[in-house]
């Protein structure tokens, strides 16, 4: 999925397509909500941060569902294991 995009350079599991379809669909659906603000968020951005105060509360939901999610596959490892979540934490400003 999105996090094969993100991986370049950052540690973590990448989240490819045969994990993520292995994920129930409420997360499937909040990786797809936090990647689509994600996308927006980098596009509008006037100085080129994405800021944790701009995130609806849906995008912020979906967030914290994967962060808390274990990674398919992954015995004991979260979605804060990822290499995309790593990324986006890593990115946001408060």
């Amino acid at each position: 999925m999105c996090c094969m995009y993100m991986n370049v350079g950052h540690p973590g599991i990448a989240i490819l397509d045969e994990i993520h379809k292995k994920y129930p669909k409420n997360v499937q659906k909040a990786w797809e909500i936090l990647n689509s603000w994600v996308k927006k968020a980098q596009v509008d951005s006037e100085d080129g941060y994405i800021k944790r105060s701009d995130m609806p509360k849906d995008v912020r939901e979906a967030m914290q569902l994967i962060l808390d999610t274990l990674i398919p596959g992954y015995e004991g490892a979260t979605g804060k294991d990822s290499c995309y979540m790593i990324k986006l934490c890593s990115a946001l400003i408060d």
